[in-house]
Order: C-alpha cells, then structure tokens, then sequence
C-alpha cells in the first residue's frame, strides 16, 4: 500500500464549532450517545419476549484553554498576527464574554436566564489545507444537536495553562460521515 496516505480523522486537524462560533484552544472535546434498554417478558414465558429502548441520552464534556483580555490587548497592540487565531475574521471568539473563550456568561450559567435559556448546537469540521496559509472549514464530521450546559469547573495547576471544563445534555447526535455512507450504499 505504498504511496497511499492513510484517511483518519484526528483531533489535530479538527475545528469545533459551538454556537456558530469557532472555538479557539478546545483541546477536548468528547461524547456518548446512550441507548437504554429493558427487556420484556409475557406472563408464562420461561424467558424474554423481546428488549425494548427506554431511553435515549446524549452527553460529554468540553475542555478550552483560557486567556485573558489583557493578552489579547497586549498582542493586538504589538501585531495584529499576534492575536490568538481564533476565527476566520482574525477576531478572537467570544461565548458572549470579554475575557476570551469561556461559558460562564449570563447566556449560559444565570439563574436569571434559567427558563429562558436557549439550546445550541456543537459542530464538529474537519480542516481543509489548500496550503499552509489557506486553512478552511471541510466537512461536517459530527453535529451534536440542542445542548444545553450541566456544570462548568476551572482548573487552576501551577506551572500549566488555566482551562475550562464544561459538561452537557444534548437531544441528538448525528455522525455525518457515517450518515453519507449510508446513504451512498443505499443508492
């Protein structure tokens, strides 16, 4: 099999999207899908009739790194390709904040906004390199559907970088690449 390169996907050329906002530093992003089930038995019957779904979850987490506004006040000044390279208008993204990437904003975690919160969607792209200085948005990989936030923690480690781990409910999750396979066999 030589001159073939090999066709996985890897956390190293995928961009995750949350909200219609790409995320800048997340260096975790992971999920389950569950499907729970229950069997069911007749009266008289020496074993089970059949098994039955009686639920259906999906769950996972979300690392970012933190950074301050004052480093991006800082690279800014200095250059403009100094600021960290968080989305495709050079402008740092923000979850609604002013200190860089982070959920704990009034949109996501306020017990104002508790029954008015809205769900969101996460988004996950594999990168495009036309060459090294182009690098788009490819294909939807995974698209995790009506999130909503369960628990945010900080992880403060002297001698590291700050990060931000934030746990989630969802209503759906779509594999997008296995979806076209399916639907390319079945054709």
């Amino acid at each position: 099999m030589a001159n073939i390169l090999p066709s996985f996907a890897s956390g190293s050329n995928s961009v995750i999207v949350v909200d219609g906002i790409t995320l800048a530093y997340a260096t975790n992003l992971s999920f389950t899908d569950d499907m729970s089930h229950a069997a069911v038995g007749g009266i008289g019957s020496y074993s089970y009739d059949t098994i039955e779904p009686t639920q259906y979850a999906v769950r996972g987490n979300i690392t970012i790194m933190q950074y301050s506004a004052a480093a991006i006040a800082g690279a800014a000044a200095a250059s403009k390709t100094a600021t960290p390279p968080t989305s495709a208008t050079g402008t740092p993204a923000r979850m609604g904040d002013t200190q860089g990437n982070s959920f704990l904003v009034s949109k996501y975690f306020s017990p104002v906004m508790l029954l008015l919160q809205q769900t969101f969607d996460i988004v996950v792209y594999e990168r495009e390199a036309k060459d090294t200085a182009n690098l788009q948005l490819g294909a939807a990989i995974f698209k995790i559907q009506s999130c909503r936030l369960n628990s945010y923690n900080l992880t403060f480690t002297p001698g590291s970088l700050i990060s931000e781990n934030v746990t989630f409910s969802a209503l759906g999750l779509i594999d997008l690449v296995a979806q076209k396979s399916v639907a390319t066999t079945a054709t």
